[in-house]
């Protein structure tokens, strides 16, 4: 390749390069638009709403936002949709059933019409259950489902862990106190 050629690639080259910068510059100065109402694939409203107060209970709003801002019902919705066979489905709704028959027993009422009290004194019993659990239960495959969305999440990775895609360099001798949440 002549000297020619080579300088008018490298102008071209730098002109893309800012170009494209220009626009990325432009396409995220924009506003989005707020999230569309999500329309479940699994779930019936009622148990998407049922889902949705679980994961809250589960990862609630502290100082970074809970489950439910982070969408991770719709990414249990997602899984078992997409990825999960029949009967895995049915016994996942067959759980969020169990947990309003619970509550209608021990409480007179349904999950979602209980005190955040009760609603944390049922969980914390489903908890205690499943850890007896031969095979596993429902609650222990919310409550990992509900911790896998989460932190995988944007909400969980960014605002929970800080985690930061680009870290600069690499200094293995700096004390954890500095570093507090992070991790690469």
């Amino acid at each position: 390749m002549d000297r020619r050629k080579a300088l008018i690639n490298m102008s071209l080259s730098a002109a893309g390069i800012s170009l494209s910068a220009s626009l990325i510059a432009a396409l995220g100065s924009c506003e989005s638009k707020k999230q569309l109402s999500y329309k479940a694939l699994t779930f019936s409203a009622e148990e998407d709403a049922l889902l949705q107060e679980l994961v809250e209970l589960i990862i609630p709003t502290t100082d970074t936002p809970g489950a439910k801002a982070a969408g991770v019902n719709q990414y249990i919705d997602r899984v078992l949709s997409m990825v999960s066979d029949a009967p895995e489905k049915e016994g996942f709704v067959s759980g969020l059933e169990t947990i309003d028959i619970l509550s209608q027993k021990q409480f007179g009422q349904t999950f979602l019409k209980l005190s955040q009290e009760d609603q944390i004194k049922l969980l914390q019993q489903l908890e205690s259950e499943s850890q007896t659990a031969k095979g596993g239960s429902f609650f222990s495959l919310l409550k990992s489902m509900t911790i896998y969305g989460y932190y995988t999440s944007e909400i969980g990775a960014s605002q929970e862990l800080m985690y930061v895609h680009a870290t600069g360099t690499y200094d293995g001798d700096i004390p954890y106190s500095e570093v507090g949440k992070n991790y690469y």
